[in-house]
């Protein structure tokens, strides 16, 4: 695969078998979030209340700050995009960097099928693959964590 890692995109979607709320409340609630965002390092835990406009901040296992952004836009069970800083000590109103995530939602017949863009921005091609496997990693958690 041929990827420009100054525009390295990590695209992952995936059926599970629950309605939209089900999903959103993973992808939201502190109690899971600590589970799907360990795939990604282990003990860590993001704080949001999860409104337009609102921090959002991913911590480590001891607490410490590695990354942190804005709710850029959030429509309820169906899309939530999240634009992070360059800097982790940067906070609203100043503008996110390149690094976006996006979470959209679609259900039909109590299925959801749920697709996640990762905009890396400038990265090597070591970093998007391991980006991309801990993606697999987490929409796997999601979805276990959803249909139990």
């Amino acid at each position: 695969i041929l990827v420009n890692m100054e525009e390295a995109t990590v695209r992952k979607s995936g059926g599970i078998d629950a309605a939209a709320g089900k999903v959103w409340e993973v992808l939201l609630e502190p109690r899971f979030t600590k589970e799907w965002g360990g795939e990604f390092m282990d003990g860590c835990y993001v704080e949001s209340d999860w409104n337009l406009g609102s921090e959002v901040i991913w911590k480590d296992g001891d607490g410490t700050p590695f990354v942190s952004g804005v709710v850029s836009d959030i429509w309820p069970e169906s899309l939530l995009i999240v634009g992070f800083y360059d800097d982790v000590s940067s906070r609203p109103p100043e503008p996110p960097g390149e690094f976006k995530e996006t979470y959209a939602l679609s259900e039909e017949d109590g299925r959801t099928i749920l697709s996640i863009i990762a905009e890396l921005g400038p990265v090597d091609e070591e970093t998007f693959n391991n980006a991309s496997l801990l993606w697999d990693n987490a929409l796997q958690k999601i979805k276990e964590l959803s249909e139990s």
